[in-house]
C-alpha cells in the first residue's frame, strides 16, 4: 500500500512537471527572440574605398605657333623625351606668304609714288598763290593752270573798274568781277587743303602697308624657327594629338608632356563623408604598388565629393588604376551602439532597451523605447548624442518586429543579468 503511494506522488509530480514545460512553452512560443547590446563609450573607426586613375600633376603643352600641315611625326606616346628633341614636323604655304608679301612691297612703292606726285601738285600751287600775292613778274613757262586763272581773273576785274568808272557797266559788274578774283583763291585754296589731306590719308595707308609688310616678314621667319617643333623640356610624352597630312590651325594643341614625378588621382566619396579632409593621408595600391597619398582638394559635387590625391613615385605612370582607402580613427570618445541597434520612425531615432520583471512564470524581458539624438557614425557603431544616461543593455538584433512593451526571449541574458 505504501508502495502505490509513492507511486503516486511520483506520477503527480512528474504530470506537474511535464504541465509547467508545456504551459511555459506556450507563452513564449510567440515571443521574439532577440539578442542584447550594451552601449559603450569608443572612438568612431571611419572608413571609406574608392577607386581612381593617375594623371600628371604637371604637364607642358606645346601649340601651334603657325598654322599648317604635318609634315612628320617624330615619337609616340608613352616615350620619354629630352628638351630639344624632335617631335614634330610642319609645312608651311610658304610660296603665298612670299607672293603677297611682293604685291605688298609693289603697292607700298606705288603709294611713295603717289604722295610724292600729289606732294609736287600741292607745292606748284601754294607758289601760285604766292606769286599772285607778291605781284611776282615771271617767265610764262613757269605759270600753272592757276597761274592763269588768277592773272585772267585779275585782268578782267583791272577792265571792270575802268569800264564802271567812265559808266559803261553797272555796280553789280563790278561785284561780279570781284567775286570772280576772290572765288578763284579760295577754290585754290581748297584744292591745296584736297590735296593736303590726301597726302595724309595716303601716310596712313602707308604705315599700314608697311605693318602688314613686317607681318609677312615675321610669318616667314616663324616659318623657319617652326619648321621642326621640339620638346620644351624632359618628360613623357603623353598626348599627341596629330597625324602626318592633318592640317593644323594656329594656337591648336599639338602635344603634351608630363613632367617629373608627381601625379595626381582623382576619386568620388560619398556627400555625407564629413571626416576627408584637405592634409589626410590615404593608402593607393593596386597589383603592383602600395603608395601614400596626400588629399590635396575635397570638392562638393551634385552626386559626391571630388577628392583629388597627390601622389609621388618614380615606378608609375600615368593612367594607372588604383584603389583608394580613406580611413580616421576620431579623436573623440563618443557613447556607441552598433547600427544594427538604431531604429527610425516619424518620432525620430530610438533603441529598444532591455527590461526584465517578474512574470507569471517567473522573471521576464520586455521592451521600452528610448528616444535618443544620433550624431556621427562609422561602418559598425552610431554615436548617441543625447538621450543615454545610464549603460543598459539594448535590442542588436531580433528574429520578429517588435515594439515598445513587447516580451521577448533574450539569447544572451547571461552578458547582463544576474540569474
Amino acid at each position: 500500500m505504501r508502495l502505490h503511494k509513492t507511486t503516486g506522488a511520483v506520477l503527480i509530480l512528474a504530470v506537474l512537471i511535464v504541465l509547467i514545460f508545456f504551459s511555459r512553452t506556450l507563452y513564449t512560443i510567440n515571443q521574439p527572440e532577440v539578442s542584447g547590446v550594451k552601449p559603450f563609450r569608443g572612438t568612431l573607426h571611419k572608413l571609406e574605398l574608392s577607386g581612381g586613375t593617375t594623371d600628371w600633376a604637371e604637364r607642358d603643352t606645346t601649340y601651334a605657333a603657325r598654322g599648317g600641315i604635318v609634315s612628320a611625326v617624330l615619337a609616340k606616346e608613352g616615350d620619354s623625351v629630352k628638351a630639344g628633341q624632335s617631335i614634330v614636323c610642319m609645312d608651311f604655304k610658304r610660296g603665298e606668304t612670299e607672293r603677297r608679301l611682293a604685291e605688298m612691297q609693289n603697292n607700298r612703292i606705288k603709294v611713295q609714288n603717289e604722295i610724292q606726285n600729289t606732294q609736287r601738285k600741292l607745292e606748284r600751287l601754294k607758289a601760285a598763290l604766292g606769286r599772285a600775292e607778291e605781284q611776282t613778274v615771271f617767265d610764262t613757262e613757269q605759270m600753272t593752270a592757276t597761274d592763269f586763272d588768277i592773272i585772267k581773273a585779275k585782268a578782267a576785274l583791272a577792265y571792270a573798274e575802268l569800264a564802271y568808272t567812265y559808266g559803261a557797266i553797272s555796280r553789280r559788274d563790278l561785284e561780279y568781277a570781284q567775286y570772280t578774283v576772290q572765288a578763284v583763291y579760295l577754290n585754290a585754296q581748297r584744292e591745296c587743303e584736297t590735296l593736303y589731306q590726301e597726302i595724309e590719308a595716303k601716310k596712313l595707308d602707308l604705315k599700314t602697308m608697311q605693318v602688314q609688310e613686317e607681318a609677312y616678314h615675321e610669318l616667314l621667319r616663324d616659318y623657319s624657327a617652326y619648321a621642326e617643333i621640339k620638346a620644351p623640356c624632359d618628360g613623357i610624352l603623353s598626348s599627341l594629338r596629330v597625324e602626318k597630312g592633318q592640317f593644323i590651325p594656329e594656337n591648336e594643341p599639338l602635344f603634351s608632356l608630363g613632367i617629373g614625378n608627381k601625379f595626381t588621382v582623382e576619386c568620388t566619396i560619398s556627400l555625407d563623408n564629413n571626416f576627408v579632409v584637405q592634409g589626410d593621408r590615404c593608402e593607393l595600391s593596386n597589383s603592383s604598388h602600395v603608395l601614400e597619398g596626400l588629399v590635396t582638394r575635397v570638392k562638393p559635387q551634385e552626386r559626391g565629393k571630388t577628392v583629388a590625391v597627390s601622389v609621388v613615385s618614380d615606378e608609375i605612370s600615368e593612367g594607372e588604376t588604383f584603389d583608394i582607402r580613406f580611413e580616421k580613427e576620431s579623436g573623440l570618445f563618443y557613447t556607441l551602439v552598433p547600427n544594427a541597434a538604431v531604429n527610425q520612425d516619424n518620432d525620430g531615432y530610438f533603441l529598444n532597451q532591455l527590461k526584465r520583471r517578474k512574470g507569471i512564470l517567473g522573471e521576464e524581458y520586455y521592451l521600452q523605447r528610448l528616444n535618443v539624438y544620433i550624431g556621427d557614425g562609422d561602418s559598425d557603431n552610431t554615436a548617441i548624442i543625447k538621450g543615454i544616461s545610464f549603460f543598459e543593455p539594448v535590442v542588436l538584433l531580433s528574429d520578429k518586429p517588435v515594439t515598445e512593451g513587447d516580451v521577448v526571449l533574450l539569447k544572451n541574458e547571461d552578458e547582463f543579468f544576474e540569474q
